[in-house]
Protein backbone atom coordinates (compact mmCIF):
# COMPACT_ATOMS: atom_id res chain seq x y z
CA UNK A 1 0.00 0.00 0.00
CA UNK A 2 1.20 3.66 -0.64
CA UNK A 3 1.71 6.46 1.85
CA UNK A 4 -1.61 9.01 0.98
CA UNK A 5 0.73 11.38 3.09
CA UNK A 6 4.08 12.64 0.98
CA UNK A 7 5.04 15.01 3.55
CA UNK A 8 5.36 17.44 0.74
CA UNK A 9 3.58 20.75 1.67
CA UNK A 10 1.40 23.11 -0.52
CA UNK A 11 4.39 25.24 -1.76
CA UNK A 12 6.15 22.18 -2.67
CA UNK A 13 3.12 20.94 -4.93
CA UNK A 14 2.77 24.20 -6.18
CA UNK A 15 6.41 23.76 -7.86
CA UNK A 16 5.64 20.82 -9.41
CA UNK A 17 4.47 20.40 -13.37
CA UNK A 18 0.56 19.51 -14.13
CA UNK A 19 2.24 15.99 -14.64
CA UNK A 20 3.71 15.62 -12.15
CA UNK A 21 0.51 16.98 -9.74
CA UNK A 22 -1.65 14.58 -11.54
CA UNK A 23 0.71 11.79 -10.87
CA UNK A 24 0.47 12.65 -7.14
CA UNK A 25 -3.43 12.89 -7.56
CA UNK A 26 -3.40 9.20 -9.15
CA UNK A 27 -1.26 8.17 -5.94
CA UNK A 28 -4.25 9.62 -3.39
CA UNK A 29 -2.59 12.98 -2.69
CA UNK A 30 -5.33 14.83 -3.21
CA UNK A 31 -3.61 18.35 -1.70
CA UNK A 32 -2.64 18.05 -5.24
CA UNK A 33 -5.77 18.88 -6.59
CA UNK A 34 -6.09 21.83 -4.45
CA UNK A 35 -3.00 23.36 -6.64
CA UNK A 36 -4.82 22.36 -9.91
CA UNK A 37 -7.97 24.13 -9.00
CA UNK A 38 -5.69 27.45 -7.90
CA UNK A 39 -3.96 26.96 -10.84
CA UNK A 40 -6.63 27.08 -13.33
CA UNK A 41 -10.27 27.54 -11.77
CA UNK A 42 -10.15 31.06 -13.07
CA UNK A 43 -9.43 30.45 -16.56
CA UNK A 44 -12.42 27.61 -16.60
CA UNK A 45 -14.12 29.94 -15.16
CA UNK A 46 -13.36 32.97 -17.76
CA UNK A 47 -14.44 30.44 -20.51
CA UNK A 48 -17.60 28.98 -18.57
CA UNK A 49 -19.13 32.78 -18.47
CA UNK A 50 -17.79 33.76 -21.56
CA UNK A 51 -20.47 30.82 -23.23
CA UNK A 52 -23.17 31.31 -20.66
CA UNK A 53 -23.18 34.81 -19.62
CA UNK A 54 -24.20 34.64 -15.92
CA UNK A 55 -21.26 34.14 -13.16
CA UNK A 56 -23.47 32.04 -11.01
CA UNK A 57 -24.07 29.59 -13.74
CA UNK A 58 -20.28 29.99 -14.75
CA UNK A 59 -19.39 29.11 -10.95
CA UNK A 60 -21.51 25.86 -11.20
CA UNK A 61 -19.52 24.96 -14.24
CA UNK A 62 -16.38 25.24 -12.67
CA UNK A 63 -17.12 23.26 -10.31
CA UNK A 64 -18.92 20.43 -12.55
CA UNK A 65 -15.23 20.93 -14.34
CA UNK A 66 -13.67 20.37 -11.98
CA UNK A 67 -15.22 17.04 -10.22
CA UNK A 68 -15.60 15.86 -13.61
CA UNK A 69 -11.88 15.85 -13.68
CA UNK A 70 -11.46 14.66 -10.31
CA UNK A 71 -13.65 11.64 -11.27
CA UNK A 72 -11.98 11.00 -14.75
CA UNK A 73 -8.59 11.69 -13.83
CA UNK A 74 -7.57 7.91 -15.17
CA UNK A 75 -8.45 9.13 -18.82
CA UNK A 76 -5.97 12.12 -18.76
CA UNK A 77 -3.36 11.28 -21.18
CA UNK A 78 0.05 13.50 -20.92
CA UNK A 79 1.31 12.23 -24.07
CA UNK A 80 -2.54 13.84 -25.94
CA UNK A 81 -2.18 16.59 -24.57
CA UNK A 82 -1.50 19.39 -21.83
CA UNK A 83 -3.98 19.39 -18.61
CA UNK A 84 -4.77 23.04 -19.61
CA UNK A 85 -5.82 22.23 -22.77
CA UNK A 86 -7.89 19.06 -21.29
CA UNK A 87 -9.91 21.25 -18.87
CA UNK A 88 -11.00 24.06 -21.11
CA UNK A 89 -11.92 21.06 -23.36
CA UNK A 90 -14.35 20.04 -20.21
CA UNK A 91 -14.89 23.76 -19.70
CA UNK A 92 -15.79 24.67 -23.32
CA UNK A 93 -18.19 21.11 -23.53
CA UNK A 94 -19.76 21.45 -20.75
CA UNK A 95 -20.57 25.24 -20.62
CA UNK A 96 -22.35 24.90 -24.04
CA UNK A 97 -24.42 22.04 -22.75
CA UNK A 98 -25.45 24.36 -19.95
CA UNK A 99 -26.16 27.00 -22.71
CA UNK A 100 -28.21 24.93 -24.31
CA UNK A 101 -29.84 23.37 -21.54
CA UNK A 102 -30.82 27.25 -20.29
CA UNK A 103 -31.94 28.13 -23.94
CA UNK A 104 -34.49 25.60 -24.03
CA UNK A 105 -35.89 26.81 -20.19
CA UNK A 106 -35.67 30.33 -21.59
CA UNK A 107 -33.33 31.21 -19.00
CA UNK A 108 -31.89 34.41 -21.72
CA UNK A 109 -35.78 35.82 -22.55
CA UNK A 110 -36.26 36.85 -19.28
CA UNK A 111 -38.69 40.01 -18.97
CA UNK A 112 -37.27 43.35 -17.05
CA UNK A 113 -40.36 44.75 -14.91
CA UNK A 114 -39.98 48.80 -14.72
CA UNK A 115 -41.20 52.04 -13.30
CA UNK A 116 -42.03 53.05 -16.77
CA UNK A 117 -43.69 49.37 -17.64
CA UNK A 118 -46.28 49.62 -14.84
CA UNK A 119 -47.09 52.77 -14.83
CA UNK A 120 -48.02 52.40 -18.34
CA UNK A 121 -49.71 49.16 -17.81
CA UNK A 122 -52.27 50.96 -14.88
CA UNK A 123 -53.74 54.33 -14.60
CA UNK A 124 -54.08 53.35 -10.84
CA UNK A 125 -50.23 53.35 -10.75
CA UNK A 126 -50.08 57.23 -11.47
CA UNK A 127 -50.87 58.19 -8.24
CA UNK A 128 -47.34 58.12 -7.58
CA UNK A 129 -47.76 54.69 -5.57
CA UNK A 130 -50.07 55.04 -3.03
CA UNK A 131 -51.81 51.67 -3.26
CA UNK A 132 -54.01 50.29 -0.97
CA UNK A 133 -53.54 46.31 -1.09
CA UNK A 134 -56.64 45.97 -3.34
CA UNK A 135 -54.76 48.32 -6.13
CA UNK A 136 -51.68 46.45 -5.51
CA UNK A 137 -52.57 43.21 -6.15
CA UNK A 138 -54.68 44.20 -9.06
CA UNK A 139 -51.47 46.13 -10.11
CA UNK A 140 -49.23 42.77 -9.70
CA UNK A 141 -52.09 40.50 -11.40
CA UNK A 142 -51.58 43.32 -14.79
CA UNK A 143 -47.63 42.77 -14.67
CA UNK A 144 -47.89 38.50 -14.26
CA UNK A 145 -50.25 38.55 -16.61
CA UNK A 146 -47.33 40.14 -19.24
CA UNK A 147 -45.38 37.06 -18.72
CA UNK A 148 -45.02 33.74 -20.17
CA UNK A 149 -46.50 30.80 -18.20
CA UNK A 150 -42.31 29.89 -16.89
CA UNK A 151 -41.81 33.14 -15.82
CA UNK A 152 -45.19 33.28 -13.88
CA UNK A 153 -43.96 29.80 -12.22
CA UNK A 154 -40.02 31.21 -11.43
Amino acid sequence: MFNKSPGLTYRELASLSDADLVTHLRLGHHDALAVILDRYQRLVWSVAEKIVHDQGEAEDLVQIVFLEFFQKLDLFDASRGTLKVWLLQLAYTRSINRRYHLQRRQFYSQVEVNEENIMRLSPVAASAFRLNSGEAAHLIREVLATLNSRQRTA
